[in-house]
């Protein structure tokens, strides 16, 4: 009698072990599925990405220059105005001297 609950003992610390082992299986191959997703990307896919971020760069400087150049033709323009003005400032001077010159 002793000997088969001994034996009956022993079979089920074996099915509780292999039902742990089991468990143990489950959730490794769960973490390892997770590993699996969360992989380093593939260097294709990261000199993808490095493409990606130096034509972000260059169209970012691209529009840069752009405004810049904008800027200076409207500055060039500004100038112009400032010098027109300035020419028909004088040019309005000289009228008025030189009518008052014949007045008197």
């Amino acid at each position: 009698m002793e000997a088969q609950k001994q034996t009956q003992n022993l079979l089920d610390q074996q099915q509780r072990l292999a039902l742990q082992d089991k468990k143990f299986l489950e959730e490794y191959k769960a973490e390892n599925d997770s590993l699996k997703a969360l992989k380093m990307p593939s260097q294709a896919t990261e000199f993808k990405h490095l493409d990606n971020q130096y034509k972000d760069e260059v169209n970012a400087l691209k529009e840069k220059l752009e405004n810049l150049a904008g800027t200076n033709q409207r500055s060039k323009k500004d100038r112009r105005t400032r010098k027109t003005k300035k020419m028909v400032g004088t040019m309005a001077k000289i009228d008025d001297s030189v009518k008052r010159k014949f007045q008197n």
